[in-house]
Order: C-alpha cells, then structure tokens, then sequence
C-alpha cells in the first residue's frame, strides 16, 4: 500500500484520473499533466493527484467518499479541479464557471479538464497555465 502524504499544500483531480491511476491509462493525459507539472517547477511535495472515479465494467464511478478521505487526510489548502465532469461530480449545485470557489477546509479552482486542452486547445491551455502560475507562490509559502 502506498503512504499517503500529509498536508500537501494542492491536491489535483479530474475525472478520468482513476484511469489514468490504472490499467485504462491515457498516455495523452499523463503527458500532458507530466508536461504541466514539470513546466510550473514547483518543489517536490507541493501537489497530489487523487482521483474522485473509479474504473468499474461501467466505466467510471464517482467515488466521492474516497475522494473527500483523500481531502481529510491530505490537508490541501486548495483543490485544483480539471474539467466540467469532475467538476460537476464535487459540486452538483454549483455553476460551472472558471474561477474559485470555497469550501470548508480549502479553496477549490475550477480549470479546463484533459479533454478541453487536449489535442491542442490552446485557449483552454492557455486559461490552465494562467491560473495555475498565479497559485505557484500559495503553494510554496
């Protein structure tokens, strides 16, 4: 079993992580959060992806309990939340637009998922470095 780390100043997700933790992989989507990741230069420790799906024989399941264990146990003080579909499976009551939004422990960003950035959508691309650039210095200090 995999430790998990404590308080970990942004925890990512998407939807399709769950794939992307399993078998069912894209290795479109893990180049091209490897590619983010590995651009924005921030120290080792800084981010966790944790998936909110799980693959099943129906493709992928909300699991928003391990989701929210994953929340408790991690501490982020802000939730970075790729996509409409994952967004829409945290927040059903709330509208989908860009931007942030508060929740109790943390803060969570609404962003442009691997679908809308991918193959090349640079406007979409272009709105996710913007937003993650200016959270660089809440994730190092």
């Amino acid at each position: 079993m995999a430790r998990v780390p404590r308080k970990v100043p942004c925890l990512w997700t998407y939807w399709e992580l769950g794939l992307d933790l399993g078998s069912g992989h894209s290795i479109e989507r893990r180049r091209l959060f490897s590619d983010i990741v590995q651009a924005l230069g921030w120290p080792s420790g800084s981010l966790v992806f944790w998936p909110m799906s799980q693959a099943d024989e129906r493709g992928l399941t909300l699991r928003d309990d391990c989701f929210w264990e994953g929340v408790r146990l991690v501490q982020p003080h802000s939730i970075v939340c790729f996509g409409e579909q994952a967004f829409q499976a945290l927040f059903p009551d709330r509208p989908c637009r860009y931007g942030w939004f508060d929740l109790k422990e943390c803060s969570c960003l609404f962003i442009p998922g691997p679908a809308d950035m991918l193959p090349d959508n640079r406007q979409a691309k272009q709105i996710v470095w913007q937003a993650l650039r200016e959270l660089k210095p809440l994730t190092t200090g």
